[in-house]
């Protein structure tokens, strides 16, 4: 009975080994791009995972995603929709050459509360975002650029993610790791409560009052005549009022 067990274990083990020395698929873009077009209702979430260059429109029109790609890499292109979110990403096991990819998406949905973007998303809302609560979450050096007016607006951003946002919030949570950078001061909001790490840095207009936690040299610079309830800075870290 011993001998059984150690020999299943040896075996369960070598399977953890085979798989994790699997090596990804190489895939080179082929050059010839093609469109094909994705059917969506009644979305408002995006959950997006790759390099991809993405424009979205908030239209009362008819919804819809449309993918331009490498003919080749298509088939790599896992999209679907899960409830009211549109899910993007690659498929497992596959390396792209993604600096000479061509990798587009053009979304049009109703309305927008929630984004997720992951892996060099660059993610563009041409539209005015209008809702009671906004979240955002980028990680691995992704992009977003856009205006929103809610009530309340949280971010989460890693690995050195940016933000270029207008509009305006009620109250502003952030949460900001990595070298990450918030582009913002024609965004406003009457409280924020941040959290930086790693040589982040926002830019932004806080018109009540603000609690900070900053370290490893980040920075908080605003506009506005906010009152700092409280400060925890370490590293190097500040917070400096411009203008």
């Amino acid at each position: 009975m011993k001998t059984k067990s150690i020999l299943l274990i040896l075996f369960a083990i070598s399977i953890v080994f085979t798989s994790c020395s699997k090596k990804n698929e190489f895939i080179k873009p082929s050059g010839n791009v093609i469109t094909k077009t994705m059917s969506v209702d009644d979305i408002n979430k995006l959950d997006i995972e790759g390099p991809y260059n993405v424009s979205v429109s908030l239209t009362s029109d008819e919804e819809g995603v449309i993918i331009e790609a490498d003919d080749n890499l298509h088939q790599y292109i896992e999209r679907l929709q899960i409830e009211d979110r549109l899910v993007v990403k690659f498929t497992q096991n596959i390396t792209v050459d993604y600096e000479t990819a061509t990798l587009n998406l053009i979304i049009s949905m109703k309305s927008l509360i929630n984004i997720y973007g992951a892996g060099a998303i660059n993610l563009i809302v041409n539209d005015e975002i209008n809702t009671d609560h906004f979240h955002l979450e980028l990680s691995g050096a992704s992009n977003f650029q856009g205006k929103v007016n809610s009530n309340s607006f949280s971010a989460i951003l890693t690995g050195a993610s940016d933000i270029n946002i207008i509009g305006s919030t009620g109250e502003f949570e952030v949460i900001v790791e990595g070298a990450c950078e918030m582009y913002g001061f024609d965004f406003a909001t009457n409280t924020l409560d941040a959290d930086l790490e790693g040589a982040s840095r926002i830019n932004l207009t806080v018109n009540n009052s603000m609690d900070v936690k900053a370290s490893g040299a980040s920075s908080v610079y605003y506009k506005g005549d906010a009152i700092i309830n409280s400060q925890k800075l370490s590293g190097d870290s500040k917070i400096v009022k411009v203008g």
